[in-house]
């Protein structure tokens, strides 16, 4: 087990709010652009979304800047901000009039402020169950518009109240010169050597299905195989605690499944925030991906494996069904929509979720397993559709088009 340390993300920040109005009243030109008020520390898919729009809106000479949360202090020497590097201080030189520009925030809407006005407020979120949390509705109706990842989100927002008005799909996007085939490696020396290696995320116990694939895993394959499951755990908090995927490893496989650790198949937790350049190494460290989720925030892992040209074995169901399909991917089927488990914590209370077929989960994998040329067919479409659909220069056109037409 490899133990690094933890980032600060966009969920930490609820109680994250403005003690007084933006204080722009120094900008000499009055200029009208974007004020991004959002997370950007922390490797969250919230600030990496955040930092790499604010940068490629720079880059485009699109007026932006950056008003950073009450209590962040952004410095370019922080290890999630060095990609931004000089770009920085021109991000946040205070140069926007707040009454002429519009308001960007981004993250759960519980972090939002609402106390203040732009020309207009925009806010971006997501949820991957069948709704959204009580109390999100009422916040996202206070904006001028929503502008959700996908389709998916779409849909089970205007059914929890959101009013579709003010609702516009903007999709996410990836950095396909980080997330690509011919990374080098990530070093793994911790970690056992074996000539196939299935890559899971863990961005909670539950809700990634990671029961779920540690079953069908132990199931499908045994202990002599040339094979292993490694799954990279970021810290995630449950409840007031953070989720000790270790405890939840050795729970599952001694009490629930009755099996020594020393007689499965080899399993190995990669526990701690990885920056995206070394998750990209870690993708081309790992020769398939695997992702059983009951619910999908956005699928955004399933995406960067697909650009690092990677089979990808996850749930058919949510946001991943957006991009995944059949020629790109292999498809987990789900045995219908249950009530989630309150133990993944109170925001999933009365939703539904998907249940992954566990037989149809072992199928996929001994298949990508066995059939290396099927799954390499599928990986390469995987890339160019994520290229063609999700790279940053197929979204970012969307992206400076709407914030223009609020401009206007």
């Amino acid at each position: 087990m490899l133990v690094s340390d933890s980032t600060t993300t966009a969920g930490d920040s609820a109680n994250r709010v403005l003690a007084a109005p933006l204080d722009l009243s120094h900008a000499g030109d009055n200029t009208a652009g974007v004020i991004v008020h959002a997370n950007l520390e922390g490797e969250s898919e919230c600030a990496t979304e955040n930092r790499a729009l604010a940068l490629r809106l720079l880059q485009h000479q699109f007026p932006v800047q950056v008003a950073p949360l009450r209590g962040q202090q952004l410095q370019s020497y922080s290890p999630s901000l060095r990609t931004l590097g000089r770009n920085l201080k021109l991000l946040l030189n205070d140069r926007l009039e707040l009454a002429e520009s519009v308001l960007y925030q981004s993250g759960a809407p519980t972090s939002w402020n609402l106390d203040f006005y732009g020309r207009c407020r925009v806010a971006r979120t997501a949820f991957g169950t069948d709704r959204i949390p009580d109390g999100w509705a009422d916040r996202c109706n206070s904006l001028d518009e929503l502008w959700l990842p996908s389709a998916f989100h779409a849909e089970t927002f205007a059914a929890s109240g959101v009013e579709r008005s003010k609702i516009r799909v903007i999709p996410q996007a990836v950095d396909t010169e980080v997330f690509r085939p011919d990374r080098v490696s990530l070093p793994l020396r911790s970690l056992p050597a074996k000539s196939f290696r299935f890559l899971a995320i863990a961005d909670g116990w539950l809700v990634s299905g990671i029961d779920k694939l540690v079953r069908g895993f132990i199931e499908e394959f045994s202990p002599d195989e040339d094979v292993a499951l490694i799954i990279h755990c970021p810290p995630k908090r449950c409840g007031d605690s953070f989720i000790d995927f270790e405890a939840e490893l050795i729970a599952l496989v001694e009490a629930n499944l009755d099996k020594n650790l020393e007689d499965v198949p080899t399993i190995a937790l990669l526990v701690g925030s990885l920056p995206e350049e070394d998750r990209a190494g870690l993708l081309a460290a790992s020769h398939a991906f695997v992702q059983p989720a009951r619910a999908e925030s956005t699928g955004r892992h399933c995406l960067e494996a697909l650009a690092c040209q990677l089979p990808v074995i996850a749930t058919g169901w949510g946001p991943l069904s957006d991009f995944l399909n059949a020629q790109n991917s292999f498809t987990v089927i789900s045995e219908g929509l249950v009530l989630a488990q309150p133990e993944e914590g109170e925001l999933f209370a009365g939703h539904r979720w998907a249940e992954p077929s566990v037989d149809h989960l072992r199928h996929q994998m001994r298949e990508v397993f066995e059939n290396p040329t099927e799954a390499a067919r599928r990986a390469e479409r995987g890339r160019r559709d994520v290229i063609g659909r999700f790279e940053w220069n197929a979204v970012l056109p969307d992206w400076i088009r709407n914030f223009r037409r609020l401009l206007d």
